[in-house]
C-alpha cells in the first residue's frame, strides 16, 4: 500500500484493517497499532486471522468469509486488555466487503472502543433489574442480592455491601455483602460510625467517593477499621 493509502488509513477513528481476496493484510492503521501493540510492519503481510487472534472471537473466521461473499453481519462486541496500561475495554468489531471496479476485492476490519456506550447500556439494564426486582418480590434477601450483583456488575467493583442504619446506634448493621470482602472485614455484621465513607455518606445523606480511603484527608478510621482495610488491599470506596 502506498504513502496515500497509509494516510488515508490513518485519517479513520477506528482502529481499522484491510486484507485481500487471500485474508492477508495489507492495510493496518494507526489506531490499530495502539490497540493490538503490534506495529504495521509487523501486520502486513499476516492472516487477519492471526493478527487479530488476541480478540479471541472464535466466529471471526465466518464472519470473515461472509464479507468475502459480500455479505455483512451484525457487529461483534468483546472484551479487550490494551497492551502497555492494562486497561479492560469493550470492542465492537464489524467486517465489511471492501469493493472495487463492482466485485469485491478484500475484507475491511473496524474496531472501535465502545465502553463507555457499554457500561450506560448495562447500567440502564442494572436499574431496570433493581427496580423488577423490587416490585415484584417480596423476599427482601433476592432484593439485597440483587442490588449488590449489580452493583459490582455495573461498577467493576471488587466489593460491594448493603448496611442498614437507625441514625442512633453506634454501629451501622451490614445487610449483604458480595465480593472480595473476607469474613473478617465485618465482623459480626457490623460497622462502626465514624468518619469513613460509609458513615458520612449515611450521616451527610450524600453520595460520597475516595480514591484512596487510607490517605484521604477527610476521612477518619478507628485504628483496628484502618488495620482491616489495609488488610483487605481496596482504596478506592464509592457509597450511595
Amino acid at each position: 500500500m502506498d504513502d496515500l493509502g497509509r494516510s488515508l488509513l490513518d485519517s479513520v477513528e477506528d482502529a481499522l484493517i484491510v486484507a485481500d481476496t487471500g485474508l492477508t493484510v495489507i492495510g493496518w492503521n494507526g489506531a490499530m497499532e495502539t490497540l493490538s501493540g503490534l506495529a504495521r510492519r509487523d501486520a502486513i503481510g499476516k492472516s487477519a486471522e492471526e493478527v487479530l487472534g488476541f480478540l479471541g472471537d472464535r466466529d471471526f473466521p465466518s464472519r470473515q468469509g461472509a464479507a468475502l461473499a459480500g455479505e455483512t453481519r451484525g457487529a461483534v462486541v468483546l472484551p479487550h486488555t490494551v497492551p502497555g496500561d492494562e486497561r479492560q475495554v469493550w470492542l465492537r468489531t464489524r467486517c465489511v466487503p471492501w469493493r472495487a471496479a463492482d466485485r469485491v476485492a478484500g475484507v475491511l476490519v473496524f474496531l472501535r472502543d465502545v465502553s463507555v456506550w457499554r457500561q450506560g447500556t448495562v447500567f440502564v439494564r442494572a436499574i431496570e433489574a433493581i427496580g423488577q426486582s423490587l416490585r415484584s418480590s417480596l423476599d427482601l434477601n433476592e432484593v439485597l442480592d440483587t442490588i449488590v450483583g449489580k452493583a459490582l456488575e455495573v461498577l467493576g467493583a471488587e466489593g460491594a455491601l448493603v448496611v442498614a442504619w437507625d441514625g442512633q446506634a453506634p454501629e451501622l448493621t451490614v445487610m449483604r455483602v458480595a465480593g472480595r470482602l473476607s469474613h473478617d472485614y465485618v465482623p459480626a455484621m457490623k460497622i462502626p460510625v465514624g468518619g469513613g465513607p460509609i458513615s458520612r455518606a449515611m450521616l451527610q445523606a450524600r453520595r460520597v467517593a475516595t480514591s484512596n480511603i487510607l490517605s484521604d484527608p477527610e476521612m477518619w478510621l478507628e485504628p483496628a477499621r484502618r488495620a482491616k482495610i489495609e488488610i483487605e488491599g481496596f482504596k478506592a470506596v464509592a457509597v450511595a
